[in-house]
């Protein structure tokens, strides 16, 4: 749980909240602001992520649900 925190200053290469293969997870309350990039990115696999409640503003990005339809889950290294 991510909950009733003040998050900023993502930037071009740093994300707020950075989400690979995660899974239960609940980001609520929570106010980002005075990003160049993303606030939330969701992605590789992660499931039943529930964002709610938060505010999104004077952000550029702010949510990635997912990046590309052939890349699930984070696996071991081939």
């Amino acid at each position: 749980m991510i909950r009733n925190l003040p998050i900023d200053g993502a930037t071009d290469l740093l994300t707020n909240i950075q989400m690979f293969s995660c899974h239960i997870i609940w980001i609520d309350h929570n106010d980002f602001f005075d990003g160049a990039d993303g606030a939330v990115d969701i992605k590789r696999g992660s499931e039943f992520v529930t964002v709610s409640w938060n505010r999104f503003h004077d952000h550029d990005k702010t949510l990635l649900l997912g990046h590309d339809d052939d890349n699930g889950p984070m696996t071991g290294a081939a």
